[in-house]
Order: structure tokens, then C-alpha cells, then sequence
């Protein structure tokens, strides 16, 4: 043991460990993962690489749902994913994903089509390239962003003249209780989804609604909008 002891004591500064796996395979892409210490005698020195190639979206549902994200039942991801991110002695990346051309599945609802977009990582902090979402023929106009610290995130839905009978099986599908009460109308501005640490995501936004009409449950006829400014949180709606 003593002779070990002087050995460990003489061991040069510069000397490192290196790791690295890969998981392939033609239904889940290409995952390498690489590790790297130095220094662990005196001041350890580490960083861990991860790099993805084609990799499958639908995994990363389940990491969303476990890390707090409340999604709707039965909800799907199609596509695939591929970048680098390097954690430099911290648990938080540097780096870039890219998702290519996705879609979003939700039952009862047309397929959501996603553009491709960059998330791109700093530390915690995170954001997305904008990107355009398509419902049918209606389009509408995406930019997330968030925090891995605590996993907070917001990810805001811009439209012009978006139909929203178009939008409305998608409403209820996700569970977005004012935009259920609409059968008709267009909509001008934004719906937001904002998730934070230890509570459920909720729906919020604001804009401009016209030729709409809206029969929340309770109210035994319709009423119809010509035109309305709207601002609603999840407690509580303003019309003016």
C-alpha cells in the first residue's frame, strides 16, 4: 500500500482518463457520448461531450413529462433531432440541436407541422430559432425559450388572421378551455404556453378577435363578436 501511495504522489498533473460509447441502430440514429478528466490529482478537470445524429423526437416527451411538462394524453412526435452539446465541468450545455421538418400528433386533431429550428443552449438558458407551425393551411409563427434550472419555459404561438375553426380541434385536444368556446372567427396576435418550476403549464394570450362566435358552457345562446380586443390568463378573461 505504501508503495502504491508514492506512486499516486508521483504521477504527472497532466494525467487523464478518457471514456466514449455509441448506440446506433436504424430506428433510434446515432448517440456518442464521450468523458474526458484531467488533473484528478490535484485540480480535477472535466468534460463530457454528447453528440446526436438522427436521433428519434419521441423520447424526449417522456424526459419533458418527467422533468414537470404537463402534455396532453396520448400526444406524439414525429422526427428527428442531431447536434453537439459539451458540458465543461457543469451540468448545464453549451451547444446546438437541430430538428428537422416534425410533426405533432394529438388525438382528434389535423397533424401540427413544425419547420425545422435550432434549439440552441447556454448554460441553463435556452432558446429556439423562430419557425413556422402549419395546421392545415393555417400558419402560425414559433419562438421558445427557457431554463433548464428548475425547467421553466414559454413557447409563444404568433398569427395573423389565423381561422379558428381550424384551430379549434386542436384547442381541444390541448386543453386550451377559452379557445373551446369558439366556433368561428379569425384571430390576430398571440397564445402563449408558459410552464414554471413546480407548477402545471397553463395557456394565456392576447390579440384581436373579429367575426367570431363564442358559447362558453352555461350560456344558453351564442354571442357574436364583430370585433374585440382579448386578454386572458389562466384565471380569468377580458374582453374590450
Amino acid at each position: 500500500m505504501e508503495d502504491l501511495y508514492k506512486v499516486l504522489l508521483g504521477m504527472e498533473e497532466n494525467t487523464a482518463l478518457e471514456l466514449a460509447a455509441r448506440l446506433s441502430g436504424p430506428a433510434r440514429g446515432s448517440t456518442q457520448v464521450s468523458f474526458a478528466l484531467r488533473n484528478y490529482l490535484s485540480v480535477p478537470q472535466w468534460k463530457a461531450v454528447v453528440e446526436m445524429d438522427q436521433v428519434p423526437l419521441s423520447p424526449f416527451l417522456h424526459l419533458a413529462e418527467h422533468l414537470g411538462a404537463s402534455l396532453p394524453p396520448k400526444m406524439e412526435a414525429r422526427g428527428t433531432l442531431g447536434g453537439r452539446l459539451v458540458f465543461a465541468g457543469s451540468r448545464w450545455p453549451q451547444g446546438v440541436i437541430s430538428v428537422g421538418e416534425s410533426q405533432v400528433l394529438l388525438a382528434g386533431a389535423p397533424p401540427i407541422e413544425v419547420e425545422p429550428l435550432d434549439a440552441i443552449f447556454n448554460g441553463p438558458v435556452f432558446e429556439t430559432s423562430p419557425s413556422q407551425v402549419r395546421i392545415g393551411k393555417e400558419t402560425m409563427q414559433l419562438a421558445v425559450s427557457g431554463s433548464l434550472d428548475g425547467f421553466r419555459f414559454q413557447s409563444r404561438f404568433s398569427a395573423r388572421a389565423l381561422r379558428l375553426d381550424s384551430l379549434r380541434p386542436v384547442a381541444e385536444a390541448a386543453r386550451i378551455q377559452w379557445l373551446r368556446w369558439l366556433a368561428a372567427g379569425q384571430w390576430d396576435g398571440q397564445l402563449i404556453y408558459r410552464k414554471e418550476p413546480a407548477a402545471p403549464g397553463a395557456w394565456s394570450g392576447s390579440g384581436t378577435l373579429s367575426k367570431a362566435v363564442w358559447q362558453p358552457e352555461g350560456l344558453e345562446s351564442p354571442v357574436r363578436i364583430a370585433q374585440a380586443r382579448v386578454r386572458w390568463e389562466p384565471d380569468g378573461l377580458l374582453l374590450d
